[in-house]
């Protein structure tokens, strides 16, 4: 009888209070890793397809990030620190890469990837900032960097 691997999901909590993390995985071989440090930080993920990959660190408090990722071999990387930061994340296709850094306070994020091989960077480093980046199509990549 052939042995059936399931998807590694892991997730940490360090907190005060209030953490949420909601990790949800339909298909083959896709990975979660989500560090949760502070109070109030929520995190929902949902992974549909196969060879996915996503590592998010969470320190501060009441941070939120959303990600969906559909397709295959998509990956995602994020770490927030502070306090109120935001970030929806959608990536549907295939091999599409993001990395999202916010530090600071209030900060909004958005990266939305439809298509293959794309990629999207966005590091913000100071309060109060809002960063998006759509990318539709294939081979596209996009950089957004904020003090």
């Amino acid at each position: 009888m052939p042995s059936l691997e399931l998807p590694p999901a892991e997730f940490m909590q360090v907190v005060a209070g209030g953490a949420y993390a909601e990790l949800s995985q339909l298909g083959l071989q896709s990975e979660i890793r989500l560090d949760q440090q502070g109070a109030a930080q929520r995190a929902i993920v949902q992974q549909r397809g196969t060879d996915h990959l996503l590592f998010a660190a969470q320190a501060g408090n009441a941070n939120q990030l959303w990600v969906h990722q559909d397709g295959w071999a998509n990956s995602a990387s994020i770490a927030q620190a502070g306090e109120r930061n935001v970030l929806m994340m959608l990536q549907s296709g295939n091999n599409n890469t993001a990395s999202v850094t916010q530090y600071g306070n209030a900060n909004r994020a958005l990266v939305e990837q439809v298509g293959n091989f794309n990629r999207a960077t966005i590091t913000q480093l100071s309060s109060g900032l809002t960063a998006v980046i759509r990318q539709y199509g294939d081979r596209n990549t996009a950089t957004v960097i904020q003090y």
